[in-house]
């Protein structure tokens, strides 16, 4: 029972991280319980040792805890710069700011623009690999995606906006429910299929956390309807996961390496691809480190600006995002969030990193929790996926979030109910506000 002491108080550190939320922050799910949700129930995962990982050193369990501590600090203060005395207060979004007519023309844009790059994509994979590869042996379009493969997405960016399509559509039939709807179920499930065809588990993870995150945020649902809702979203994940694992060949067994380090009875292997995928970056991480990697002076933390300077002086190095793998010893290349920070910064970035972080989150919480406007609602769902998969990888820090968070702030302005005037406006903030006072 004993071995069995380190998750058991780490599962119960999640369990305080949501209380905390709910108690003082006014919803179960704000960035505060989602990022320490998700590190304390890795962590809890990563005791109960069901693979034996090479040795992660003490140095490396700093870093983690630093890690956690200035996110906290950096929340804490956003909470006390807002002094959110409202922010306990169960409030929902007001459907009468946004026109879903203006709406539903973004959507149908998105889903045009989007379908353009799925059909470049598939035109591709037609001209290297055949499209019967889907079929025979998918895993050789993924290889084919990696860099220097023969396989590129060219218009990449409009491929991404099939996974904006989900939320926007989801955001539509859940929220003003339109009348539009066999339509937009329709774009939605295009879209959804769209993200299974180029053999990217993100992308999903991504259409599915962020529209959770929006429509959780836009409603003022219950503690019970938020954790029914996210136990099947979780299913969901899950299952797709499993789904493109066993499609693509990522399966424990074909993996000697992992199935020689596991514990578990061989009747749990089939666990032991998604427990690797969430455990599996802390001895990456110290594997990262061991190997004295040489600094990105900035680079990585932000790859987006680089990539753009690259384009107008090519003499501007941009170092490629996808490290090489080290051995844990089955091979693994993700380092959790952290790894950008440490490549460009070294222990400032472990510092300065999540603390900034948790202070922008902190500020887009509560202003979202205190306007409810569009924009603060769409971007705090896309900051809650990226630290969602914090444990992972670092999202935020990457091209297509803030490619999402950019063309929000022209899609919030475009969907504005124009019907209502600055006037209407104000009138609308001081009602809400002499309610939340009397209640």
């Amino acid at each position: 029972m004993l071995h069995y002491l380190p998750s058991l108080l780490l599962f119960g550190l999640v369990a305080g991280a949501f209380f905390l939320s709910s108690r003082y922050f006014g919803h179960l799910l704000s960035p505060f319980s989602v990022f320490y949700g998700i590190w304390f129930f890795t962590l809890g995962l990563y005791h109960l040792r069901w693979v034996e990982y090479t040795p992660v050193r003490s140095y490396v369990w700093t870093l983690i805890t630093l890690n956690l501590g200035m996110f906290g600090l950096g929340w804490l203060l956003a909470y006390l710069f807002c002094a959110p005395t409202w922010s306990r207060r169960r409030l929902e979004f007001s459907t009468q700011w946004i026109s879903p007519e203006r709406l539903l023309k973004v959507i149908f844009l998105f889903f045009f623009l989007g379908m353009i790059g799925l059909a470049d994509f598939l035109w591709q994979v037609k001209a290297t690999v055949g499209l019967n590869t889907y079929w025979d042996s998918p895993h050789e379009i993924r290889w084919e995606m990696q860099l220097g493969g023969a396989l590129t997405e060219r218009f990449q960016l409009f491929c991404w906006l099939n996974v904006a399509c989900i939320v926007l559509g989801m955001f539509y039939l859940t929220v003003l429910k339109g009348s539009r709807r066999r339509a937009i179920w329709l774009i939605v499930i295009v879209s959804t299929f769209a993200t299974f065809l180029v053999i990217d588990r993100s992308r999903f993870f991504c259409a599915a956390l962020w529209t959770s995150y929006v429509l959780a945020h836009a409603r003022s649902w219950k503690a019970r309807k938020v954790l029914t809702t996210g136990l099947v979203v979780g299913v969901l994940l899950m299952l797709q996961f499993f789904a493109i694992a066993a499609w693509i060949g990522k399966m424990a067994i074909n993996n000697p390496e992992l199935l020689g380090a596991a514990t578990l009875d061989e009747s749990y292997f089939a666990f032991l691809s998604p427990y690797t995928y969430l455990t599996g970056n802390i001895p990456a991480l110290q594997a990262y480190i061991d190997s004295v990697p040489e600094s990105t002076t900035g680079a990585m933390t932000f790859h987006p600006v680089f990539k753009v300077a690259h384009m107008v002086d090519p003499t501007i190095k941009v170092p490629d995002y996808v490290a090489e793998p080290y051995s844990i010893p089955m091979e693994f290349n993700t380092f959790t969030w952290l790894h950008p920070f440490y490549s460009d910064f070294g222990f400032a970035g472990i510092l300065l990193g999540p603390w900034v972080v948790g202070l922008l989150a902190g500020l887009m919480y509560f202003q979202m929790r205190r306007s409810y406007s569009f924009y603060s609602l769409y971007a705090n769902g896309l900051l809650c996926y990226g630290l969602t998969l914090s444990v992972i990888g670092n999202q935020l820090t990457q091209g297509p979030l803030w490619y999402l968070l950019a063309i929000g702030i022209p899609i919030a302005r475009f969907v504005r109910n124009p019907g209502q005037t600055e006037a209407s406006a104000v009138k609308h903030d001081l009602r809400r506000r002499n309610l939340e006072l009397n209640a």
